[in-house]
Formats: C-alpha cells, sequence, structure tokens
C-alpha cells in the first residue's frame, strides 16, 4: 500500500485552490468499530442505529457536544446540544449523562441500549445513537473513530491579507446547508492556522486542525491543518475563495409610500434563512435617487452583510457566497414575476382556500393560510366580492417575498423560485383554520412522536421471560423475546390474527414482531415456539396485562 499523500488532481499551479481532498496516505479509512446498523421494528416505520457513543476522553468545562437528526428528504438539521457540566466532566460521567440528554429531549431521537431485562435504558454501559427511520442521527462525541477527515487545507496556497474564504457544510445527500463560515484574513500569511482556530470557535459539527489519535484532541497547527467530522454524519464540506460579483441594476426611482424594503438570504437548497433585514425609509428618503445611499449603510450593518450588499454610486446590488439565493424587494416591475389569478380559485361565494408557499426544490412548507369567506366581517355575495376578500386576506398574512395587485392577481419575488398555489378546499363551513393546519403539518412529515412502551406475558409459561413491546412510533409497535427466552430456544414462528387482534401485522421473524395497530389492539394472539432444534413447536397465548 502506498504511503504517499494524496494530492487532489486540481491543484497545479495554474490551477489554485485552498483545499485537499485528503492529507492522509492513499487507502486510509476510518475505523468504524462497533458501527454497525440495528434496527427495532419495519424499515418503513421503526427505529434504528448506526453510530455508538463512547468517551475517548475527558470534557473540557462548557465544552458543547450535540446528537444530530438529519431528516432524509429535506435535509433539515435537528440539534440537541449538551453542554460539559462541572463534576462530570471525566469520560467515565459525561457519557451516561450526554446520553440521557437526549434521551430526555423530547426528539425523534434517543440514547441508551438494552439491558439483561430487555428493557431500553438511557444507562446503558454502551449506549448508542438511535432514531426514527425518516431521519439520520450522529453524535459529536469524541472519540477516535468518530473523528472522520472530511477535507483538508493545502498549505500551498497563498491567501492575502482581505481575502476571504467560504466553507460550507451541508448534507451530502440534499445539499441542504447546515453550516456556513466566511474567513477574512488579517494578514498575509498564516491562514490555515486561522481559519481552523475560527471554525473550532463557531463550528457545533466539525473540528479543524491536526488530529492526535492518542488525546483524540483536534488542534490547530502551522501546517496540515484538515476538517474533521463524525462518523455516518455524510458530511459535504467545501471549501471556496469567494468574491463580490454584481447581481442585479437597481432602479433608483421612488419607494411605494410605507412600503419597507427588505432583503433576505436563503440557502439554495433547502428552506434555511441565514440572515434577514427590513429597512422602512423616512419620507424625505423615499424620493428617487435618496435611498440608496442609507439603504447602503442599513444593510452594511446587519446580518446579511456578510453576503449582499449596495453600491450608491453604480447602483447596483452585488453578492457574493456559494449555493445561496439572495432576494430583496426593491422598486420597478421588472423584480416580479406573475402568479396565480385570484378568481381561478373561486367556485362558489361559500368556498374556501388553502394557499401555500413553498420551496421551489424540496417543496418545504414556508407559509400557509386558510381563507373562509365565513370569517369576513361581510359575506361575500358573488365571485368579484369573494375575489376582493381573498385578496385582502393575503395581504394581510404580510408574506414579504409575495403581494396582490388590483386584487386580481399573486406576484412573487423573481429570483425567490417560489411555488404559490391557491386550492380551493370547498364550503368553508365544514372546516376551521386548526383542522386545515394540522391536516397540512401531517401530510408535511412532521416529527412523530413515540408512545410509551408496555409489557405482555406468556400465558401458561411463567418460567418464559417477558416479550417486550420496545422503543415504538406513533404508528407501530414491536414484541421482543428477551434474550433468556432465545437462550432457550423459543422463536416467534407465526402470528395468527383472532378477530380484530393484530390485524396489521408487518413482518414476523425470529424473535421479534412487527405490527401498525394500536395498544389496544394487543389482546391475544398464537405463537409458535421451538423447544428443540428439531422444532418441535407448541403454542402460547400472549396477553396484554
Amino acid at each position: 500500500m502506498s504511503t504517499k499523500p494524496s494530492v487532489d488532481a486540481t491543484q497545479s499551479a495554474d490551477f489554485p485552490v485552498p483545499y485537499l481532498i485528503s492529507n492522509l496516505p492513499d487507502g486510509s479509512l476510518p475505523d468504524m468499530q462497533d458501527f454497525g446498523l440495528e434496527r427495532v421494528g419495519s424499515v418503513e416505520g421503526g427505529w434504528y442505529s448506526l453510530c455508538p457513543i463512547k468517551a475517548g476522553r475527558a470534557l473540557t468545562k462548557d465544552e458543547m457536544l450535540s446528537a444530530c437528526l438529519v431528516h432524509r428528504r429535506t435535509g433539515e438539521l435537528i440539534r440537541v446540544d449538551y453542554s460539559a457540566k462541572a463534576g462530570k466532566l471525566d469520560a467515565a460521567k459525561w457519557l451516561g449523562d450526554f446520553a440521557a440528554h437526549v434521551a430526555a429531549s423530547g426528539k425523534p431521537i434517543t440514547a441508551g441500549g438494552w439491558t439483561d431485562d430487555n428493557e431500553f435504558s438511557s444507562s446503558h454501559a454502551a449506549p448508542r445513537l438511535w432514531c426514527q427511520a425518516d431521519y439520520r442521527a450522529f453524535s459529536t462525541a469524541p472519540f477516535v473513530g468518530n473523528c472522520v477527515q472530511v477535507l483538508a487545507c493545502n498549505d500551498a496556497f497563498s491567501l492575502s491579507k482581505g481575502q476571504t474564504l467560504s466553507l460550507q457544510v451541508r448534507d451530502l445527500k440534499t445539499q441542504a446547508l447546515h453550516e456556513q463560515h466566511l474567513f477574512t484574513a488579517e494578514a498575509d500569511s498564516g491562514w490555515s492556522k486561522a481559519l481552523c482556530q475560527q471554525i473550532n470557535r463557531d463550528s457545533a459539527l466539525i473540528r479543524a486542525g491536526v488530529f492526535d489519535a492518542k488525546a483524540c484532541t483536534v488542534t490547530p497547527g502551522a501546517t496540515g491543518n484538515a476538517f474533521w467530522g463524525p462518523q455516518h454524519a455524510e458530511l459535504s464540506v467545501t471549501l471556496t475563495e469567494v468574491h463580490w460579483w454584481a447581481s442585479d441594476p437597481l432602479d433608483a426611482s421612488a419607494t411605494p409610500s410605507g412600503a419597507a424594503l427588505q432583503a433576505w438570504v436563503y440557502d439554495a437548497f433547502s428552506q434555511r434563512l441565514l440572515g434577514q433585514h427590513t429597512w422602512l425609509p423616512s419620507k424625505a428618503q423615499r424620493a428617487s435617487g435618496k435611498w440608496l445611499e442609507p439603504w447602503a449603510k442599513a444593510l452594511a450593518g446587519s446580518e446579511v452583510a456578510p453576503y449582499m450588499r449596495i453600491d450608491p454610486v453604480t447602483a447596483l446590488l452585488e453578492q457574493r457566497g456559494d449555493g445561496l439565493r439572495i432576494l430583496a424587494t426593491l422598486p420597478g416591475q421588472e423584480h416580479m414575476v406573475e402568479g396565480p389569478l385570484l378568481k381561478a380559485a373561486f367556485n362558489t361565494p361559500a368556498d374556501a382556500v388553502l394557499v401555500t408557499v413553498r420551496h421551489p426544490g424540496n417543496q418545504a412548507l414556508l407559509h400557509h393560510a386558510l381563507f373562509r369567506p365565513q370569517d369576513c366581517e361581510t359575506a361575500p355575495k358573488n365571485q368579484t366580492t369573494w375575489v376582493e376578500a381573498l385578496a385582502g386576506f393575503i395581504q394581510g398574512q404580510k408574506w414579504p417575498e409575495l403581494e396582490v395587485k388590483d386584487n386580481k392577481q399573486v406576484w412573487v419575488l423573481k429570483d425567490a423560485e417560489l411555488q404559490v398555489a391557491l386550492a380551493n378546499v370547498g364550503d368553508g363551513n365544514g372546516w376551521s383554520v386548526e383542522d386545515y393546519g394540522v391536516e397540512l403539518l401531517s401530510a408535511d412529515e412532521w416529527p412523530r412522536i413515540g408512545e410509551p412502551a408496555f409489557e405482555v406475558e406468556i400465558e401458561g409459561l411463567r418460567d418464559l421471560e417477558k416479550l417486550m413491546i420496545s422503543v415504538p412510533t406513533g404508528g407501530e409497535l414491536v414484541f421482543r423475546l428477551s434474550d433468556k427466552a432465545r437462550n432457550k430456544g423459543y422463536r416467534i414462528m407465526a402470528c395468527l390474527a383472532r378477530d380484530q387482534w393484530f390485524e396489521d401485522i408487518k413482518e414476523v421473524y425470529g424473535s421479534t414482531l412487527i405490527t401498525g395497530g394500536g395498544v389496544q389492539a394487543f389482546k391475544a394472539a398464537e405463537f409458535s415456539k421451538l423447544t428443540t432444534p428439531q422444532g418441535i413447536a407448541s403454542v402460547a397465548r400472549a396477553a396484554a396485562r
């Protein structure tokens, strides 16, 4: 096996870049010991685990660890943060405290393992991360197997004072942005170490520097720095040099009376908002050519300043950064595009309309509201009055990315590319705002909350250890034989439905029975058991107690 460092093919004298794909020897692979798959329940609706949680070293006071959930479809990241506590910094102490903290988070994630009594406990000596099937889970717990190089710094790259690098941490599959870091060099040398120091200060997902496997630490050095992420995090890390460029000419004509100028910076691949700013010009500032300079100053002091700015001399909107959608409400009709006509949603004056605004890429729901003509002060009597009422309702939501013009049509910011839908949902008397809200959010895959666990016994076989309903989701329960029962040769061979019992059986195998029924469905069932290797069967009846 070759031991020479790996070098990216793009790194030539003609094509300098600030990164290396890796600075490890060719053929290097991460330590994947104990990172095998464990599952409870079905593939579609159950829980599973890929990642152990180990303590490779003691923590420092206030050091932050995170357990992370990533939604498989949208790439949305949910973090459960844990701050190291005095008195629990030792490796033997913080591990259990961290697992208990994750298990108590109320999110579709838990931490722990199965005890000898076939119970799931967060105080297990070898805890693992578990999550529901719609998600992927990983943690930033410090141990050697959980430190995987995801990119490296190119020491041959020169970055001068004042130049800026952009480091992005994205979900590998959906490209949803998890973190954005902009680094501006303060000297003509030493950029690699300074960048790593900034990343270690600001990032919750990756560490930057030189990895010391023995101490399980990552420390910025003068050379040889790299970026390290957790095992199974499936992170996409990029490091690029960024510059300002002109994205849109500005019409310096007067702004509409009472209207604010707004700016947003979104990730282009998800619904994540990186920054937003609203500026309301004074009456004098609204005049033609008078609002550019004061708005430029307001933007420069806002959270969107790293990504966009106004050049009042050239009247240009400038931006920088990769994979971003930068939007602004600007004077002039050329900055808007046509959306749906209001009258297209009309059927009868009593009909309600569900208004939704979705992200153009992953269809994530950004805004929604239910228009019911029954809630109007004056009930619409025909199409004209109904359309006027709907126009006023949409304007009243004050969604800044769109507006209704002439009480006829929705218009959307050109660069937003948002998908606006007006769905006629029938007679508004039959529904409430809450009804539609629950239905819509459920359809948009909001996290399911698990039900509490239940126990069952085998009637007539008191020496057989209990069957457990373990780690259930909102729509699925699992019977699982204990280790003691399995060691005696018991196996679940079949489940025969009786009346309404177990009518939604998903899987039966070995020591597990998975059903989609509720707790009340677990009244009785027939199991076959193997008492010898030859497969002599007998039937036991299980009853929920």
